[in-house]
Formats: structure tokens, sequence, C-alpha cells
């Protein structure tokens, strides 16, 4: 008996191990046919590595990047005569090279940070960039001196707001002004956008606003570093774009001036809420955003004028290579147009692929494909490491990457002879018109699908007829205003760009007109909650599958995705949201819609709560405790009591509420700090957030149930990382 269930064992053991030993030869067979994707899993690995590292609760330790980079290479040499294990160490490598290059990038970075308000004082500083808004001035300032004695630390960058200007401010002079300064914003909620962050990465160590206003200054005598070349060379450019941005503005007025400054030099400071509401829920916001589309416009225009012309000369025609002259001039254009703009991440990435385009011209080859695309972003990454957590790369990267793996696919096929994708056959003007907007169609939903999971993620909203819009508004974009764009450039420096300028503004009206016309249209977005960041995290790499592979096993990312989507379903709002210092509270309603203790000040904060729940932000206007139906709310002049899923929530306005909330409430939310024994005065003890807790754990969301409390927080999420001032002072750090 004992024999027959050993050679049972035996048998079934062997028969796994067969079964595992045919699923690793079709794996390893799939993975030898496809050899030559494998550099383009480059920058996901690098993406990897760096996700991980902005995802750890804690501030790692110097050396870990490196030790376990080192560790990987040395596992990779001794194992490389085992393919599979050799493969396995060069994906870690990648992953902990992209750690390592986070790492080194948040070291290098490090600049003092702003831990508290600060009085009004006067300070000196140099101009980076002045952005003329609607009704105030902001401006980016370096090297600011605080006048007289001061504890501050030497801060390398400011962000402030003026009301008005009475003197013309441009980048590179020297201002004195008086100022109240502020640590940079932490999140308004838990996993929400962590501006303090980007201000970390940014080198800017507070933010604040103007009193009064600015005064001309020079530059103190006992500044340690003065302005180098680099310097005084990215202050003239700037100068240069802010002159320019200005002369539209003069030229056409309106919104419609605005949107020029937008598309040539990438100012969007007097785009109105109203004309960047109508675009984003049009689905044209993208073409403000100056990447591929208006790098390519502007150097493709360019390369086909320059070659038209030079054609026109028969002897140069004849005897040289105009082609690889215009696809030179196209791409210094493209490097001019790319500083205009601010050298914002889609511009770089887009200078990057049109730069490989053109020196593929240059040596006679064929550079459309994912290559271009990962080295792009591998360039990106390696340098500015952050960048990854930008809206602006996750955008780009995943329409371009969509876009120009469909034209793999497609010219695979053999469908460009015909027209299939960009076709360029000998048809009729019909012809060709419908061919362009099925393309532009094509183009359009692709780049739409790529993208809708960030928009999603980041701004929730979901625009429906975006097609229907992309279909007019890109081709007057691209035959249109862009070339007019162009001559505009070529021309202001003869002052003769007037006429130009005017026929631009006609297309920009255009363009605006179909934005308020589509965004007006019932249903024309749909408002969805946050993607969280495993769900987000599933539909990047499932597409990534999708795109990258070409056997039919690349259907195996579909699953990741769909798990991804399924995400948004489990959504759970928050009962209760408590802003930083309990300034601002919103409780969950019986009809799902969130209603706040107060309506005057902190807009952003409402706003912002709204939108991250997939709610329109509009209704924070008329949605006041006041305004609650129902007996589930109860206020008076001492504080509120609501009842949320069973639970008792009290809000004190008054100390003398505290002594028969804290008996009664399961939660006591308070602005002032609340009596010691206030959590014990009841048993079980109540959940007490006044203000000394907030000030360190920022703001609070608070998931209400029979069972449990569940709390999250600002400090929680952002942990102890160099960019959340905050957690150096729950530390004790200065």
């Amino acid at each position: 008996m004992s024999q027959a269930y050993g050679n049972a064992g035996q048998s079934n053991a062997l028969g796994s191990g067969r079964r595992f030993g045919r699923v690793s030869a079709w794996i390893g067979c799939a993975l030898l046919a496809e050899r030559d994707r494998w550099i383009l899993w480059c920058p996901v690995g690098l993406g990897c590595g760096i996700a991980l590292y902005f995802a750890l609760p804690r501030e790692p330790a110097p050396e870990w990047g490196i030790t376990a980079l080192v560790l990987a290479v040395v596992a990779g040499w001794l194992s490389r005569r085992n393919a599979a294990l050799l493969g396995l160490c060069l994906c870690l490598g990648l992953v902990f090279a992209g750690f390592s290059l986070a790492q080194w990038r948040t070291a290098t970075v490090a600049a003092p940070v702003l831990t508290e308000e600060t009085r009004a004082l006067w300070l000196t500083a140099r101009v980076l960039r002045v952005e003329e808004r609607q009704t105030r001035v902001r401006l980016l300032l370096e090297q600011p001196i605080v006048e007289g004695p001061s504890s501050l630390p030497r801060l390398e960058r400011l962000r402030l707001s003026m009301a008005s200007k009475r003197l013309a401010i441009e980048p590179g002079d020297w201002l004195r002004l008086r100022a109240v300064l502020r640590p940079p914003s932490p999140p308004v909620a838990p996993g929400s956008y962590d501006f303090a962050r980007r201000a970390y990465f940014e080198r800017i160590g507070a933010v604040g606003f103007v009193l009064g206003h600015a005064e001309p200054a020079t530059a103190p005598a006992g500044l340690a570093a003065p302005p180098g070349l680099f310097n005084e060379i990215t202050a003239r450019w700037e100068r240069l774009r802010q002159r320019i941005s200005q002369r539209l503005r003069a030229d056409l007025g309106g919104q419609e001036g605005a949107v020029a400054a937008a598309l040539i030099v990438g100012d969007r400071s007097g785009l109105s809420e109203a004309t960047t509401q109508n675009l984003r829920d049009s689905g044209l916001a993208h073409l403000l955003a100056i990447s591929g589309l208006h790098l390519g416009l502007m150097a493709g225009t360019f390369f086909f004028a320059m070659r038209f012309l030079l054609a026109l000369v028969p002897p140069l025609a004849l005897r040289y290579q105009i082609k690889k002259w215009a696809a030179v001039g196209a791409l210094i254009v493209a490097f001019v147009y790319m500083l205009l703009a601010g050298a914002t991440v889609p511009a770089q990435r887009a200078f990057l692929m049109i730069a490989i385009v053109f020196l593929a011209i240059l040596i006679d080859r064929n550079a459309i494909s994912l290559r271009l695309v990962a080295w792009a972003a591998t360039v990106l990454l390696v340098f500015s490491p952050e960048l990854l957590l930008s809206v602006s790369f996750q955008l780009s990267f995943a329409a371009v990457a969509c876009l120009v793996a469909a034209y793999e696919q497609i010219s695979a096929r053999r469908r460009l002879a015909t027209g299939g994708w960009l076709g360029a056959g000998e048809s009729g003007w019909l012809q060709g018109l419908t061919r362009y907007l099925g393309n532009v169609g094509l183009a359009t939903v692709i780049a739409t699908l790529a993208t809708t999971p960030f928009a999603v993620y980041h701004f929730n909203r979901l625009a429906w007829f975006g097609l229907l819009a992309n279909l007019i508004a890109v081709p007057v974009t691209a035959l249109w205003i862009m070339p007019l764009a162009l001559v505009t450039l070529l021309l202001m420096p003869l002052g003769l760009e007037g006429p130009v300028v005017f026929l631009m503004g006609l297309g920009i009206t255009l363009l605006l007109w179909v934005a308020e016309t589509v965004a007006g249209w019932p249903g024309a977005i749909s408002l969805l909650p946050s993607i969280t960041p495993l769900g987000l995290g599933l539909l990047v790499m499932g597409g990534l599958w999708l795109i990258i592979w070409r056997r039919r096993w690349r259907w195996l990312g579909l699953p990741f995705v769909l798990a991804g989507w399924s995400t948004v379903a489990l959504h759970s709002p928050p009962h209760v949201l408590v802003s930083q210092e309990a300034r601002l509270i919103a409780l969950l309603g019986p009809d799902g819609g969130y209603y706040f203790n107060r309506l005057r000040g902190g807009r952003f904060v409402r706003e912002s709560w709204l939108e991250d729940q997939g709610e329109d932000k509009s209704a924070a206007a008329n949605r006041g405790f006041d305004a609650a139906v129902g007996d589930w709310l109860h206020c008076d002049a001492l504080g509120c009591r609501a009842v949320l899923a069973g639970r008792s929530v009290a809000l004190v306005r008054q100390p003398l509420a505290f002594q028969e909330d804290c008996r009664r409430s399961d939660i006591v939310v308070s602005f002032s700090p609340a009596p010691q024994a206030c959590a014990t005065a009841r048993s079980p003890p109540a959940l007490v957030i006044d203000g000394s807790r907030l000030a360190k754990d920022k703001a609070l969301s608070i998931w209400l149930d029979e069972e449990e409390v569940r709390l999250s927080s600002v400090a929680q999420v952002s942990g102890q990382r160099p960019w959340a001032w905050w957690s150096r002072i729950e530390l004790g750090a200065p």
C-alpha cells in the first residue's frame, strides 16, 4: 500500500515537473521570439524603481539603492551562463537603478524649507519668472535676502503672489518687497496632489503674498554667489518669453490673446477659469500643453517650407541633399521653440523624439518606433526621476506610446499603402479629406483611451464628446493656427506680424467656440472618483504589456487593465473630511453629497475635496450645514452634532460644548485644544481631533461604520520624507 502511494506521489511530482517545464519552455520561446522588444522595458524598469522609492513611508538610508544595484550586477555576472537568472538580475538591476537615481536626485536638490508662517518682513530677491494672471501677479524669486535680524533658514527660492504691479517687472530684476511667508502647502486630503513635493524638487522653500507693491532694487553687496553666465542667459530668455506673451495678448486681447500666448510660449497665466474649464470639458485641454503636436507642427512646417523653397533653386536641388539641410533647420526651430515654451516635460519629450526623427533623416533611417519613445522616457527619467509622478509626463507618454504602437501594428499589416493609417495614396480631394478626418478620429480615439486612466486619476473627469471636438479643433490647430504661429515668430523681430496675428486670432476664436459649444452639451462630462494608486499601477502595467509585446500573449495584460478599472467601483467616500487646523469640515450626508461647516474662505480646499470624490465642484457653493435636510444634523451656537453610519460626530465651536459632546459623541472635532479628559469621558473612548493633533496629522479623512472607525491622515500617507516638512517638526528636526 505504502509503495503504491509512493509511486503515485512520484508520478504526480513528475507530471507537475513536466507541466512546469512546458510552461517555462513556452515562456522562454515567446521571450526569444520578441527579443528585439526587450529594450522597450528599460524605462519601465527604471520607472518601477522610482515608483518604489516614492512609495516608501520613510526616507531610506543613502546606501540602500546603490548597494542593491551592486548586488544585482554581481549576481548577474555570476549567473551569466544561466539565461533565466541573468534576465532576472538585469530586471532587478533596472529597478534598483531607478531607485538609486531617485535617491540621488532627492539628495542633490535638497534646499532649506520654511516650517512655519512668518510675520511681515522686508526682503530683497532676484526675479526668475513672472506670471501675469487675471487679477494678480505670481513671482518666482531666487536668492532672497531678509533685512534685519532673522532666524529664518537661507532659502533658495520663493513663490509669491502680488495683487498688482506698478512697475514693469522682468526676469533678472532685483526687487525689494514686504511679504508674509508660509511653508509649501501640504495635500488638502490624504492622497491628494502634493504641492510640497513638487516645491521641494523645484527648490521652492516658501510661498506667500506681497503686502503693497514691490520696489526696484540692486543686488545685495554681500551676496555669496552672484548670478553666473547660465543664470543670465536664462533670465534673458525668460524676458524674451514674457515680452512675446505680452505682445500677443496686447495684439489680440481677451482670451484669444491668452490662448495665443499659451500655444506659442506656454504662458497660461492669462487664461480665465471659464476658458480652462471649457477646454477640459470638451476634451481639448491637451491643445494648450505644448507637446508633440505643437513641436511637430512647428518643425514639420519649417521642414517642408524650407525644402520647398530650396527645391525652387535647381542648382541646389540637383547637387545637394536639401532634405537633410531642411532637417537641420527644422531641428534648430524645434529646439528654439522648446525653449520658448519654457522647456516643460511634454516639450522636452517631444523635442527628444523629434530630434531622433530628424537625425534618422540625416542618416537615411526610419525612426518612428516605440524605441524612440523608450529612449526619450529613459533620458528624462535618468536626469529627473521625479517627473514620473507628474501628470504631464504620464499623459504625454501614454498618448504617444499608444499612438506609435498602433502605427507599428497597422503598418505591419501593410495598411499604409492603402491609406489605413496616414496613408498617402493617389486619390481625389474628397477621398483625401475623408482619409485625413478618419486618421484624426482614429488618433483621437487611441490617445483618449490611453490618457483616460490618468485623467480620471488626476482630474476625476471624463469628456464624452472629445472625439467630435478634436475632429474640428485638431485640423484648425494643425492647418491654421500653428503655421501662422510660426510665421508670427519669424516676423515679430521685424514688427510685421500684425496681419498674421489677426488671422491666427480668427482660428483661435473658432477653437474657443468649439470648446464652449461642446462643453455646454448635456452630459458632456462624467465625474468619477479617483482610481487608487494600486489600480493605476495595474492599468499601467497591463497597458504596457499590451503595447510592447507583439505576439498573442500580449492579451494577458487585458485582465490587469480590467482589474485596475475595477478599483473605481470599490471607491468608498469618507464620511468626514477635516482640513488642516480644522478650519473646514465636510460631512457626507444621507443623499451622498458633502456639506460644509463654512462657505466663506477655503474655496480651493472645498473644490478639491469634491473633485477627489467625483462630485461637481460647483456644489460647494450652496451646501452649508444650514442646507442639510433631515434630522441627521443639528447645529446651535455651541457647535453641531451629526449622526453618520450609526456614529455620533460632534463639531465643537465653543469650549463650553466640550463637556457634553465628549460624553455623548463617538468623534469630537474642534479647532481649539480639547481637554485631556475628553477622550476618556465615555466608554468606549471618543476619538478626539483638535488643533494640536492636526498640527501633526494635517488633513484627515474618516470612514465610519458600526464596527470600526478608519482614519487616514496626510502625515500618514506622506510619510517621513524630505519634502514633508511637517514630519521634520514631529521628529524635532530644525
